[in-house]
């Protein structure tokens, strides 16, 4: 009776035994649908951020060409400007520039004749002042020389 006892509960076990495997089983097979299904939907999210990529690319390639083609169109129009602008500038600089030669001239050249004109003057004046001085010199030598003609006619008892 023991020994049957015993295979009784070695039959309860094996019966339980295949019953978890079962289970396991079932559990295994829903884990590899399950498995299935997120490379499935891993493999619509690459096509779908493929697609993104794509299209952000088109449109950044696009936002890029006309930023390129604005660039260049300022770049071209500054370049204008400020080559008109330097033109302009130069242009205005000779003019000024001649002028002011012109009055720096003009200005040297009044000044040259009155500074000639000054000279000639004080020249005149100079020449002036020497026969003036040879007259006076002529003067003192005249009373001096009646001084002394004075002073010898006294000493000499002729006045």
């Amino acid at each position: 009776m023991l020994a049957l006892k015993e295979r009784s509960e070695m039959e309860d076990g094996t019966e339980r035994f295949e019953s978890r495997v079962a289970r396991v089983e079932t559990h295994v097979m829903h884990i590899g649908s399950d498995i299935a299904e997120i490379k499935a939907d891993q493999r619509s999210l690459i096509a779908k951020a493929d697609g993104i990529n794509n299209s952000l690319n088109s449109k950044i390639d696009q936002v890029n060409s006309t930023l390129n083609e604005k660039i260049d169109t300022l770049n071209s129009t500054l370049n204008e400007k400020i080559d008109t602008l330097n033109s302009t500038l130069n242009e205005k600089i000779d003019t000024l520039n001649s002028t002011l030669n012109a009055r720096i001239d003009t200005l040297n050249n009044s000044l040259n004749e009155k500074i000639d004109t000054l000279n000639n003057s004080l020249n005149e004046k100079f020449v002036t002042l020497v026969e003036k001085l040879g007259e006076l010199k002529v003067w003192a030598l005249v009373v001096i020389g009646c001084g002394v003609l004075t002073v010898v006619a006294r000493a000499l008892r002729w006045i």
